[in-house]
């Protein structure tokens, strides 16, 4: 009997074991993190430590849902710009806060993202070290579902989550409790206000002139969050070449042009890609040099369409390095002779530049 006793108690145990092992699997991982920081901030495997600190023992619980966070950090003036966009099922919402340094808005993140993945984590963020206060801009994050636990919160009573950790009850079973009343006052976070954009570059040129040409432009536009927009005026510098037809007679060549581009941006860290799409149209400029009897000038109009993907680095909020490779297609193809000897030019369909520079950027 004591044998049994202690075969049956031994069973009871691995059977315990087995139980507490299964529940502490979670059904669905509680979280996705996608982090983009200055080297010199907290990495992704430090912020999702955070996180699950926030969490606690909550870390383990079965859930449906899987909240996707996506932070990233820029330089911002003297400090720190942290963008965190929240993902909850088929609610998203977009806050924007500023720091001194990386580790305020790590912490801030940490806070935010375990609030989002469970209410009761609020209960669980004075594990976290204290975040300073913070100035986001006013925007709506999604609201967590009501819990078993208390009624499902009418439309005029929800609540946003706070971006500081609440402090810790000092109840017993603060699992239980309903939550505190937070400040329900918020509104959609407005676009930022575009920024202006000065660009000067100088490269080489080819297609359009009779031969590779040095080149220039400068332009002026806006700058938003994910577009740019340019308005630009563009300088083929003079090229001289001899007639094909006839070798005693030689020609100049030049061409001015103006346009604008649209140019969507895919910021990496300190890099920022692009790919322009544009037009421009111009004046080409030819004259006659040597082996004519009477010298003449003469102009003929050029537009094309551009396409330009380039890079950029920001050495400084104001101040950014770029390079362009740009494709160009001609809709006119000027074309200059001379009489008798025929044409002396004629603009190819297709052409391109590179370009280097310079981009000043403001406020």
């Amino acid at each position: 009997m004591v044998r049994r006793a202690r075969h049956a108690l031994g069973l009871a145990l691995a059977l315990g074991l087995v139980s507490t092992t299964t529940r502490a699997q979670p059904a669905v991982q509680p979280f996705e993190l996608a982090w983009e920081a200055p080297t010199s901030c907290p990495d992704a495997n430090a912020v999702r430590g955070k996180i699950m600190e926030s969490l606690g023992a909550l870390f383990d619980l079965p859930r449906d849902v899987t909240v996707r966070a996506q932070a990233r950090v820029d330089a911002h003036g003297s400090g720190y710009e942290l963008v965190l966009r929240i993902t909850r099922g088929s609610d998203t919402g977009e806050r924007i806060f500023h720091g001194p340094s990386c580790e305020p808005l790590a912490d801030a993140v940490a806070v935010v993202v375990a609030i989002a993945v469970d209410p009761n984590a609020e209960h669980n963020t004075s594990k976290t070290p204290h975040v300073p206060p913070l100035v986001p801009e006013p925007s709506i994050l999604p609201s967590p579902p009501p819990s078993l636990s208390s009624p499902p919160p009418s439309p005029s009573s929800r609540t946003h989550i706070s971006s500081v950790a609440p402090a810790r009850s000092s109840s017993p079973n603060p699992a239980r409790r309903s939550r505190p009343a937070r400040s329900s006052r918020s509104t959609r976070r407005p676009f930022p206000p575009p920024r202006g954009t000065f660009r000067v570059g100088a490269g080489i040129g080819l297609g359009i002139m009779p031969t590779p040409s040095a080149t220039t432009r400068l332009s002026i536009g806006l700058l938003f969050r994910r577009v740019r927009l340019d308005f630009a005026a563009g300088y083929w510098f003079p090229r001289e070449i001899e007639s094909a037809a006839n070798a005693n007679v030689s020609a100049r060549f030049q061409l001015w042009s103006v346009g604008a581009r649209a140019c969507p941006l895919y910021p990496i860290r300190s890099l920022e890609l692009s790919g322009c799409v544009g037009i421009e149209a111009g004046i080409m400029h030819g004259s006659g040099t040597t082996g004519l009897q009477q010298r003449e000038r003469a102009f003929a109009p050029w537009a094309g369409a551009s396409l330009a993907p380039g890079i950029a680095w920001r050495v400084h909020r104001s101040i950014a390095i770029w390079l362009e490779l740009e494709a160009l297609a001609g809709f006119t193809r000027p074309a200059f002779e001379t009489v008798p000897s025929g044409v002396a030019h004629r603009a190819e369909i297709f052409g391109g530049r590179a370009l280097a520079g310079l981009d000043i950027r403001w406020p």
